[in-house]
């Protein structure tokens, strides 16, 4: 196999199996964050754009959803994306195509809402056009939507930080399934429990999503010093 300039031969296998089409049982390897970090460091080594989708399972109009509009996302919202629909603690990829339309601070009440509801690719869509003809608000252009297809169910979201500086920069070195199992397994272990909420790990925030019957364990995570629990378990693990 041809190893593309600037990755190596396993990362450009990984990069191959993660931006071709999805094959049942097989786990895409890398994250939508990681696949943009890969173009950049083709990029960086002296590929240009036409290259690169020349050598890619994916087209032009994938290129600019792989990269381009990724670019313009806040970095809360690159980490939490991944491929398939949202879920309770991930963004879908083809949703967060639409938050590049928005401002920073658009987009982090957006994904918030987003994680809370499971917002679907279309609702996310509809807002991002209301948004954009003047509707109002995203708040406003947001709860409209809303309107149109009952909420049944209401997640509550914990967003903590990580507060060691070198715990930060050791997890940046690993890739995105594996923070995740991470955080679990920390969990798992400190609030001795079999269940595990859905979470994400970034390299210096996480998220836990907690059902409406597991409030709780989100009120009992809310009272004590989760973030350093956390980020103590992490590093001697890491």
């Amino acid at each position: 196999m041809k190893t593309f300039k600037g990755l190596t031969t396993k990362e450009t296998n990984d990069y191959l199996l993660s931006t071709g089409k999805a094959i049942k049982g097989i786990i895409k390897p890398l994250s939508p964050m990681e696949v943009m970090q890969y173009i950049d460091k083709m990029l960086d080594a002296g590929l240009t754009k036409k290259e690169i989708i020349e050598l890619s399972p994916f087209k032009k109009d994938m290129y600019t959803n792989h990269y381009v509009r990724f670019k313009k996302i806040i970095p809360e919202v690159q980490a939490l994306a991944d491929w398939g629909a949202t879920t309770i603690s991930t963004l879908g990829f083809t949703s967060v195509w639409h938050y590049y339309r928005f401002t920073e601070a658009d987009q982090k009440f957006l994904y918030k809402k987003a994680l809370k509801h499971r917002l679907t690719r279309d609702q996310i869509k509809e807002i991002a056009q209301f948004y954009e003809r003047g509707f109002g608000s995203v708040k406003e252009c947001y709860e409209e939507v809303l309107t149109w297809k009952p909420v049944t169910v209401t997640y509550s979201l914990f967003i903590g930080k990580i507060r060691n500086r070198n715990l930060i920069k050791k997890l940046e070195d690993i890739k995105q399934t594996k923070k995740d199992l991470l955080l679990s397994e920390s969990i798992k272990n400190i609030f001795k429990i079999q269940e595990i909420p859905d979470s994400r790990l970034l390299k210096d925030k996480y998220t836990i999503i907690f059902k409406p019957s597991e409030e709780s364990l989100y009120k009992e995570i809310k009272n004590k010093d989760v973030d350093k629990m956390i980020s103590d378990y992490l590093d001697k693990k890491i």
